[in-house]
């Protein structure tokens, strides 16, 4: 039986085999397998190691003349590490070297890897006519259709001419890399090209095309991808679906879609998020393409849930608004005072959220000292500025006469929000916006206004009655 192939080989069983190399001082030996290493670690996401192994083989070859072919390979291992850290000149330089060592001996198929290697920098360095012409030379140098240089290249060509607005070359190429036997990396490449090139002919208002190349991607996606990237693919699976008319191909699609974020490890804000869009959409599609109000009931109040958990006040809005009209359809009375109490408590929450970020500033950018306090009144518009009447909230009943007076001019929806910056840690330290939603049914207690979605304002444990003296003299005074 013949050895097995480096690459075939785990990163351990690659350190062990050099580790036998140093000792018996085989300096050759210690060259190839140190360049197998660093295709190893870059793999795995180390490109400091992978550069450093690399080096060490390139050194070896020139210090002890080894064969071409080995300090070819050494030198490609160092150009992908290079490239891997964003060096194109190192890059570059090894490739070229590379390229004319093979190119002695008549390598073809080694070169036209090289060559789809030196395209790819070539179109992320902007120059997309050489990066042309280097891919095409590659394709045209690899023999037979299983080589992994050729797919590379060929991915390479259809992501240019994706991003020169050829969505259905580059989709071809895409698919026969994928129908070629592409596995592994490349495989998932060609997914997401796929999947890239589906929301080109979605948005150009193609749904059949759009679904056929997101049905060709999924199988990949499935066996190759991360959670997070199946959730998207079938939620844009699932819209080409109701888009063109097909409702219970749509519905299957985004409840798999559903059951990936409920099944995943760990559901945060951004899931929770997803999974309520989803559900939203499935109770949107039941309601107005399919005319199933009783339907769509318990997807779209399991969305206003989990969109409430995530925060999402932008989309209580729209799932409230969604149920008061199944309401209306359903001659649900109840239901539609119901639904449109919670619409406009939402709306108002969303209107107060902006205004705290115009008045406050983003969560972080101060002490809660250096900010004061905010009272809005809900008008059914923008938020008015509540004017709380001079002295202290313990000043007795004429205080408490001239609040009211004034809540019935700003708030005449009897509603009103207190803003503020929240004071957490023990430090003191402004890490979120304070939102207390007020009405005489109770406080709603939310922050947010921090991080990567300012828009989101999770609820918080509402103060213990009698613990905030201006929110029990707002309470007091719109009852």
């Amino acid at each position: 039986m013949g050895e097995t192939p480096l690459e075939k080989l785990t990163r351990q069983e690659l350190q062990q085999r050099l580790a036998h190399a140093l000792a018996v001082g085989d300096e050759q030996a210690v060259a190839v397998v140190d360049t197998g290493l660093s295709a190893a670690l870059l793999a795995e996401g180390d490109g400091d190691g992978a550069r450093r192994h690399a080096e060490r083989a390139v050194a070896l070859c020139r210090e002890h003349h080894l064969a071409d072919g080995v300090l070819a390979r050494a030198l490609e291992a160092l150009g992908n590490a290079a490239r891997a850290a964003g060096d194109g000149e190192a890059a570059t330089g090894a490739y070229l070297e590379a390229i004319d060592l093979q190119s002695r001996h008549g390598e073809q198929a080694a070169v036209a890897t090289l060559l789809g290697s030196l395209g790819g920098l070539a179109a992320r360095a902007g120059d997309r006519d050489r990066a042309r012409d280097l891919l095409a030379s590659a394709l045209r140098g690899t023999a037979g259709g299983s080589d992994d240089g050729r797919r590379r290249a060929e991915l390479e060509l259809a992501q240019i001419e994706l991003e020169d607005g050829d969505d259905t070359s580059a989709a071809r190429r895409a698919l026969r890399v994928l129908q070629g036997g592409a596995a592994g990396a490349l495989a998932l490449q060609s997914a997401r090209l796929l999947q890239q090139a589906g929301e080109v002919a979605g948005r150009r208002g193609d749904p059949e095309v759009a679904r056929r190349r997101y049905e060709f991607a999924l199988p990949v996606v499935r066996r190759e991808g991360t959670g997070d990237a199946l959730v998207v693919l079938l939620r844009l699976l699932g819209g080409a679906c109701r888009r063109a008319g097909e409702l219970a191909a749509a519905r299957a699609y985004w409840e798999e879609a559903v059951a990936a974020c409920t099944d995943a490890e760990t559901v945060d804000d951004g899931l929770l998020d997803t999974r309520g869009g989803l559900l939203h959409d499935l109770g949107d599609m039941a309601l107005t393409d399919a005319a199933d109000p009783a339907g769509a009931l318990g997807y779209l109040e399991e969305a206003l849930t989990v969109s409430d958990a995530a925060g999402s006040l932008g989309r209580v809005v729209l799932v409230a608004s969604a149920l008061h009209q199944a309401a209306v359809r359903l001659g649900d009375t109840g239901g539609v005072e119901r639904w449109r109490a919670v619409q406009a408590r939402a709306a108002f929450a969303v209107a107060v959220s902006r205004e705290a970020l115009r008045l406050l500033g983003p969560a972080g950018s101060g002490e809660p000292g250096e900010a004061p306090t905010y009272v809005l009144g809900d008008t059914g518009g923008a938020p008015h500025v509540v004017r709380i009447p001079g002295g202290r909230v313990s000043d007795g009943a004429i205080w408490r006469r001239r609040l009211a007076a004034e809540l019935r001019r700003a708030a005449p929806r009897g509603r009103v929000a207190v803003v503020r910056r929240a004071r957490r840690g023990k430090g003191g330290t402004a890490t979120a916006l304070q939102m207390l939603v007020v009405d005489a049914g109770g406080v709603e207690a939310r922050q947010g206004g921090c991080g990567p979605s300012p828009e989101r304002w999770r609820r918080v444990v509402q103060p213990k009655p009698g613990a905030d003296r201006l929110v029990e003299a707002l309470r007091a005074a719109l009852r």
